[in-house]
């Protein structure tokens, strides 16, 4: 179960106020990010801010949200 989702609809990545790294072009790398925070679509990195990457990262938060409540991890 997830504490929180945000939603950004812009061109530029808009991450939420928090804890997260952030790099140059505002985009939250996950390889820096603390292993609890999943970082999902254009908020990635500003070189494949595309639909279906974002459509792709939002089915690995999903898959990886599933296994790790099921111990798969």
């Amino acid at each position: 179960m997830a504490d929180m989702t945000y939603l950004s609809s812009g061109s530029a990545p808009t991450a939420p106020a928090g804890d997260l790294v952030r790099d140059a072009d505002g985009c939250c790398p996950p390889a820096v990010q603390h292993p609890c925070i999943i970082v999902a679509g254009d908020l990635r990195s500003a070189r494949y801010q595309r639909i279906m990457t974002a459509m792709g990262s939002g089915s690995e938060a999903a898959l990886h949200a599933y296994c790790a409540a099921r111990d798969l991890l």
